[in-house]
């Protein structure tokens, strides 16, 4: 009886044992199916479109990326030439959620510098565009953002595969996955040395363990482990074990990711490719494999050196070297690219998307599965988007001592959108995500400042169409509303009333009272719905403070909000993931672009027009002189105390969004004119720059007349200055302005002269209290408050 119990024992053990290596086999057989280019989850960029109009320069650039090169026979997929008159590409095929695509000859025609037709080559007929296909990014999730750049053993040099040979595995050619003499030699010195001295895991035991395992040391993971490394060494040959291994190895940190593999590691320490790697660079990368951050080249070039000769010793020992190259390479000196490696690029972008997959498909999707995730993500956008912001908010803290030097740092978000299909093309969450990973242009909400104030007049152009125009008169004089038990008294940014103006001018110069009269006309629940209908979530106080921007929002969200007039009318919701596939190629998941209408589309071109006004005479005109000749659009919005700066700014084809300012809410001292304006022009010049030009769309039932920018009506003989307005259809002007006084100017023809008297007293008094003060240096500070400038002053020695 116990024999036979015995036997059925064993027999039980031994189908467990079987029925775990079937698992632990198909595990890895999906785990590993890709290769070493497709062991993980990648994240592509999207599809650039050739279109007419664009920059022949940014189209060679593109090719360059993807790997390109010209050609001039065209022999293979992959190529270009260029001749006269054209540039001419064989494209490749590739997969898409959008639908795979094959091969392609595509003939650019070029006008100057400029694509001026795209031609199939094959049919010789027109085409609108030719595609390029996505760029696979360097970056992946595996529990934490790692940097990996693939590489191919048949292209390392002979010395970088045996310097990791050397070091950790030189038997490695002559085992099946556990090293029975290793283990025997390492429990042997760990008995003498009374501690644990020595390992014995072997390349596939590693390679197990950093793809399957968890790194804690117990029995049973280290059980599971050499099963796994059997299993490894069954369904691979020994130069793709090691190849796998090569681009899995973790080599430290640098920033905000792991630095995963040889090819990264070459990159991150000597700025080079892993195929031009030198004998000493090579053992200096292989000798940081046990304690990657603690003997990193970048942070301890001491101990890296120590390494690295000790893995020469190595080398000279298992046969890889003569005693002369081995002296040579010792004497070499370490040279590594710097303190630091350079920041990884759109990871504020790659978390959101890592967000959104999971939310679709279960959390641990991108760990569980190798999926391919297909991103709006444009890399040179997002490259210039980062330095732009980055530049921009140096050049501020720079210019003014208040914004430096402080336990919180100025901030500064961005993204751009594409306002067609309502594309995330770029978002910049921060100065840097290493530092602080809070994504400020998607999860921070803040008041949203005078950028709420087009939905006030949205909602006003909507409800009584007849009634308020562009051209109508607002009244800005002191205003008193009673708000519950409390008395409030709104006040424009430079606490001055001008009488009547209108309401282009009221937008124009952002005016808060006429805004909050208009908003009382119209109701502040009219508002409200006008709003949430262009996307605006959250909460939206039924207050008369809405009108002024009290709502909270999202830089993202804003965005979104005001893709409502570039469209037309009708919004898109923001999208950063395009879709997903599987291993398989299945796709698991593809975005699509829903259109839904929000607004009246000829309200929505009246409040439109009046934002080309802000921009080209109103509190964003400094972008005009800063080369911004194209059509644009745009809106300022500082919120109270200057706690928060905005613009959202847009062409027919792209919108771009900016917020600057701090994390705890201190106040910036300085208005959106002077912060996120600068951070707006920084980023779109050089991506506007390289975009066709494209025009603003104007729906049926709009007009333009030529009226008075003072009274809003027709120009006269008497009053002949005018300014060219749109009007639904009816409700146009129809009498001519009264005639002025001859001896009394018009404010229009006085306001070019207040701010140089305005400036010129100031001065005047600062001059006055310098000669009572006994000269005592006090620094003027020139800020500007929706277009309005204004000189404060601080004592240097006390600010």
């Amino acid at each position: 009886m116990t024999r036979r119990l015995l036997v059925a024992t064993t027999l039980g053990a031994a189908a467990l044992l079987a029925w775990y290596v079937v698992r632990l086999d198909r595990r890895v057989a999906e785990r590993l199916g890709g290769g070493a280019g497709h062991a993980h989850s990648r994240f592509f960029t999207a599809p650039f479109r050739i279109v007419a109009g664009v920059d022949v320069g940014v189209v060679l650039q593109r090719l360059d990326d993807l790997g390109y090169r010209n050609d001039h026979e065209l022999a293979v997929p992959g190529t270009w030439r260029r001749r006269a008159g054209a540039l001419e590409v064989r494209l490749r095929a590739f997969p898409d959620v959008d639908g795979d695509l094959p091969e392609r000859h595509a003939r650019l025609d070029l006008d100057g510098t400029t694509v001026r037709a795209v031609v199939d080559v094959a049919t010789g007929t027109g085409r609108t565009h030719a595609t390029l296909e996505p760029a696979p990014l360097d970056v992946t999730w595996n529990g934490a953002w790692e940097r990996r750049r693939p590489v191919r053993l048949a292209e390392l040099p002979a010395h970088v595969r045996q310097a990791v040979l050397a070091a950790e595995d030189v038997r490695f050619y002559d085992h099946y996955g556990l090293d029975l003499r290793g283990i025997a030699r390492a429990v042997w010195v760990d008995i003498h040395a009374q501690r644990a001295a020595e390992g014995a895991s072997t390349l596939t035991q590693q390679l197990a363990r950093n793809f399957f395992l968890t790194p804690r040391r117990t029995l049973s993971r280290k059980v599971q482990e050499a099963l796994i490394a059997l299993v490894i060494e069954r369904r691979l040959s020994k130069d793709a074990i090691l190849e796998l291994y090569l681009n899995e190895v973790y080599l430290g940190r640098a920033g905000a990711t792991n630095v995963v593999g040889i090819g990264e590691a070459a990159r991150t320490f000597f700025d080079k490719r892993a195929a031009d790697l030198t004998l000493g660079e090579a053992a200096t990368i292989a000798g940081i494999i046990r304690a990657p951050n603690a003997s990193s080249p970048l942070r301890s070039p001491d101990r890296a050196r120590r390494r690295r000769n000790a893995v020469l010793h190595r080398m000279l020992r298992a046969g890889f070297l003569k005693p002369a190259d081995e002296e040579a390479a010792r004497r070499v000196l370490l040279q590594v690219r710097g303190k630091t490696a350079p920041p990884v690029e759109g990871l504020y972008f790659l978390e959101q998307v890592r967000r959104d997959v999971e939310a679709r498909l279960g959390e641990g999707a991108l760990l569980r599965r190798r999926l391919d995730v297909y991103t709006t993500l444009d890399a040179t956008m997002q490259h210039v988007a980062e330095r732009g912001v980055a530049d921009a908010i140096a050049t501020l803290e720079a210019g003014h001592r208040w914004l430096r030097d402080r336990k919180t740092e100025l901030e500064g978000a961005f993204v751009v959108v594409d306002a067609d299909d309502g594309a995330v093309r770029a978002l910049v969450g921060g100065r840097d995500f290493a530092r602080s990973p809070f994504d400020r242009a998607r999860t921070a909400r803040r008041q949203a400042g005078s950028t709420f104030k087009p939905f006030v007049y949205l909602a006003a152009f909507q409800d009584a169409p007849e009634a308020v125009t562009p051209s109508t008169v607002l009244d800005d004089s002191p205003l008193v509303l009673q708000v519950g038990a409390d008395v409030w008294q709104p006040a424009n940014y430079d606490e001055r009333f001008r009488g009547p103006v209108t309401v282009r001018t009221a937008v124009e110069k952002s005016l808060n009272v006429p805004t909050v009269r208009l908003s009382q006309q119209v109701g502040i629940d009219a508002v409200a719905r006008t709003a949430a209908a262009c996307g605006w979530h959250g909460g939206l106080p039924q207050v008369p403070a809405l009108a002024l921007g009290v709502a909270e929002t999202s830089l993202l969200e804003l965005a979104a909000s005001y893709s409502v007039f570039p469209r037309g009318g009708s919004i898109v919701a923001p999208t950063l993931v395009r879709g997903v596939r599987a291993a398989d190629d299945a796709v698991l998941f593809h975005a699509t672009v829903t259109e839904t209408p929000a607004a009246d589309a000829r309200a929505t071109y009246l409040v439109h027009h009046l934002l080309e006004g802000v921009v080209d005479r109103g509190t964003a005109r400094a972008l005009r002189d800063r080369g911004f000749h194209g059509p644009l659009a745009g809106k300022t919005g500082t919120t109270s105390e200057y706690r928060d700066a905005w613009f959202v700014g847009y062409t027919p084809d792209l919108l771009g969004a900016a917020w600057v300012g701090f994390d705890d809410g201190r106040p910036l001292r300085l208005s959106s004119a002077a912060t996120a304006l600068e951070v707006w022009a920084a980023v779109m010049r050089p991506i506007l720059r390289t975009q066709p030009a494209g025009a603003f769309t104007v729906p049926p039932g709009i007009v333009f007349r030529d009226v008075d920018p003072t009274s809003g009506l027709l120009p006269a003989a008497e009053c002949p200055s005018s300014i060219h307005e749109a009007f639904v259809a009816g409700s146009e002007p129809r009498v001519s302005c009264v005639a002025r006084p001859a001896l009394l100017p018009s404010r229009r023809e006085i306001e070019p002269f207040e701010e140089p008297i305005r400036m010129l007293g100031d001065w005047m008094r600062h001059a006055l209290r310098m000669f009572e003060r006994g000269g005592e240096r006090r620094r003027p500070l020139l800020e500007e408050r929706d277009g309005r400038w204004r000189r404060r002053y601080f004592n240097e020695d006390r600010e």
